[in-house]
């Protein structure tokens, strides 16, 4: 076991051991093997990733939209009418809303709850079953020991749309996951992408890192409008401090 935090996890998967061992979960001495007999396996998490595709397509609208007919493709005996749309394009302001309702609802239909403190992770724990699932827009993460309920689970998806299955997951959201089966470690890190919004924000891959991230000798005040027409648009700036405050908040400890 490798890393920063290493020992926490050592401290961590001692105290568990030490809770099983005190209620007496397995014999105190280690025995051989007796023949014909097989020993459980620790079970691995396995993480594997799906994509929706056109998953805006398949949201149900709630409100009369309609659609002119698109040129070139109009009804010479009807071109005064118009298409009633039922169901949502890419570009509607709801698009993303009624495509997210449609995605919950068939996610509470298969059994999964959506957890209050965040509305992108859902949890299932039925029949000794447990998954644990991150949607972001059409992508989905699904973390759980059993292939068995990620091949049902497809199979339930497949009926409401149509998915890729992207299997074991190496990208989600930016983060990078690297997992090494015989060592039985997992990995997340976030380094392409710093390396992305360094190039995009100082315009250098060769910026130094410091302690603090300003200048502690400079006495920051409120700019003067005119200071502030001088500076221009400070969008780029907004951006920045949101890429920080998305890293700093996805691979933490």
């Amino acid at each position: 076991m490798n890393g920063p935090d290493a020992s926490e996890w050592r401290a961590a998967i001692e105290k568990e051991r030490a809770m099983l061992k005190a209620m007496g979960t397995w014999d105190r001495q280690l025995v051989p093997l007796p023949a014909g007999r097989k020993a459980l396996m620790t079970k691995n998490l396995e993480l594997h990733q799906f994509d929706v595709s056109s998953a805006y397509l398949h949201g149900i609208l709630q409100e009369e939209v309609y659609l002119r007919q698109a040129a070139g493709f109009v009804d010479p005996d009807r071109p005064h009418l118009v298409h009633r749309l039922r169901k949502s394009l890419y570009g509607l302001c709801q698009a993303g809303h009624e495509w997210n309702r449609l995605l919950h609802s068939t996610l509470v239909e298969f059994g999964f709850i959506r957890r209050e403190s965040n509305h992108g992770v859902y949890t299932y724990a039925k029949d000794g079953e447990k998954c644990i699932l991150t949607i972001h827009v059409d992508d989905g993460l699904v973390a759980t020991k059993s292939m068995a309920f990620v091949d049902r689970f497809y199979a339930f998806l497949r009926t409401k749309f149509e998915i890729q299955d992207l299997r074991d997951v190496e990208l989600f959201c930016g983060v990078r996951i690297r997992r090494d089966r015989a060592a039985r470690t997992l990995t997340i890190d976030q380094r392409g992408l710093t390396k992305a919004y360094v190039e995009r924000f100082i315009g250098s891959t060769h910026a130094r890192p410091v302690s603090s991230p300003c200048d502690t000798k400079v006495s920051l005040v409120v700019a003067t409008p005119a200071e502030r027409a001088q500076l221009g648009d400070d969008s780029l700036y907004s951006e920045a401090v949101g890429a920080l405050l998305w890293l700093s908040l996805s691979t933490r400890p």
